[in-house]
């Protein structure tokens, strides 16, 4: 460019307000090269600063664009009232779903505290997807923290904690290779760690199986949590937030003198005792063939949901107030996991049948919003005319699903008790297939 030029072009680009060049250029003589500086102003918005334009990432399974900024690792979300009812308007599913997984160093996502307040309101839940894997609150957690916290937006944290970052005794505690996590939520600059419902995190996994997770404390105690690995993907539930340990699990010993490695229910004994669902009836013996109580099978999926605290009057007159099991039965019946013999009892004590095994698993399956759809025809086995009506559905669902198998080829024996050994194994075939 050469000659007076002093002048600047009329120039205009939709959405931007240009400022002047970056260097002066009267009197040019010889050939120079100049730049010319815009800011962003949002189409309308206030201008000003030197902000790039805003990207958009998919929400509601791509049938929303949400505009974000990024600034040290967090990803901002740009949500008015009328996207945060689009996206409601739009979701499939449980939750509202917003997608950063592609958005490079993102590793929290922010968003005004009104967006996760409407979504509980709508009885949605939030997804969040990071590079390193998802963040999934249920409809109760959104609401409860959304109810916690104190500032106007809300921050969603999932990275791996730098080694520098941990206390010496948390470093002794992991192995070389381990994964550790650092999931936080934040109000402001204060940290949200308890909270009432469910938040779920799936993480992309390569490293040497099998794979466990750890909850880490301060002092470098490990808590082992259930997880389940299928299809490269590591999932876990929590309650409370803190740093996690992903790594390969180390090799089980067997406490018990009646489990021998060749017993068909060996892996099944050491899945349900590593993640803590069921226990030895004493200090070395498990009891495979002894029989399974009604008590005991909803206290284990008590412990699978982490023991929350029923919130309903006990409706059963045979439980009372104080025992093991109280909670545990309190809370199924009120999550619609059972519902007694119909004359206000519960049976408690009563030996768990194979048929009722099957219901409480599908009824929980349902509450999980678990696939609960086909079912086995059953008229194969010449013991099929046993089974109850009220368990038909739920038995066909199971033998479908490989849960609850034939005693033989042509024998389902509905009525027959389930022993401890075979509770193990159709527990251990229910979180790995049907709740991944």
């Amino acid at each position: 460019m050469s000659g007076n030029a002093a002048t600047a072009p009329t120039v205009t680009r939709s959405g931007y307000t240009f400022t002047g060049w970056d260097k002066a250029f009267d009197n040019v003589t010889a050939s120079l090269t100049v730049t010319a500086t815009w800011n962003y102003s949002g189409g309308g918005g206030s201008s000003g600063g030197t902000s790039a334009p805003q990207q958009t990432i998919p929400a509601a399974d791509g049938a929303v664009q949400v505009n974000y900024t990024t600034s040290g690792g967090t990803a901002s979300l740009s949500l008015p009232e009328s996207k945060i009812n689009d996206i409601i308007a739009k979701s499939k599913g449980d939750e509202a779903l917003i997608d950063l997984s592609k958005v490079s160093g993102a590793t929290a996502a922010e968003l005004p505290k009104a967006a996760l307040t409407a979504f509980g309101e709508a009885g949605l839940g939030l997804g969040i997807q990071l590079p390193a894997g998802s963040i999934t609150l249920n409809q109760e957690a959104a609401a409860d923290i959304a109810g916690q916290a104190t500032a106007s937006n809300l921050k969603l944290e999932l990275k791996q904690a730098a080694s520098s970052s941990l206390t010496a005794a948390q470093r002794e505690a992991i192995k070389s290779g381990d994964m550790v996590l650092d999931i936080n939520i934040y109000s402001g600059t204060d940290k949200i760690t308890q909270f009432d419902g469910k938040l779920t995190i799936n993480v992309p996994y390569t490293g040497p199986q099998p794979v466990a997770v750890w909850y880490l404390n301060d002092k470098g105690e490990l808590e082992k949590l259930i997880a389940v690995f299928a299809n490269g993907i590591v999932s876990f539930e929590l309650n409370h937030l803190s740093l996690y340990v992903l790594g390969q699990d180390t090799d089980w010993v067997n406490p018990f003198a009646d489990i021998q490695e060749a017993d068909w229910f060996y892996k099944a004994v050491e899945y349900v005792y590593e993640n803590g669902l069921m226990v030895g009836t004493g200090d070395t013996a498990f009891d495979p063939n002894g029989t399974t109580t009604r008590a005991m099978i909803v206290t284990i999926l008590h412990r699978l949901e982490q023991t929350p605290a029923p919130t309903a009057n006990n409706p059963f007159s045979d439980v009372a107030d104080g025992k093991w099991y109280t909670n545990a039965v309190v809370w199924a019946a009120e999550s619609g996991i059972v519902s007694g013999y119909g004359n206000d009892t519960f049976g408690p004590e009563d030996n768990i049948t194979r048929e009722q095994m099957a219901a409480i698993l599908y009824r929980y399956a349902q509450l999980k919003s678990y696939d609960v759809s086909g079912g086995a025809d059953l008229s194969k086995f010449n013991d099929a005319e046993n089974i109850s009506g009220w368990a038909l559905r739920s038995l066909g669902w199971a033998n479908e699903k490989g849960l609850i198998t034939g005693t033989s080829d042509v024998t389902l024996d509905p009525q027959g008790q389930a022993t401890r050994a075979q509770v193990a194994a159709i527990l251990q075939r229910f979180i790995e297939n049907i709740g991944k």
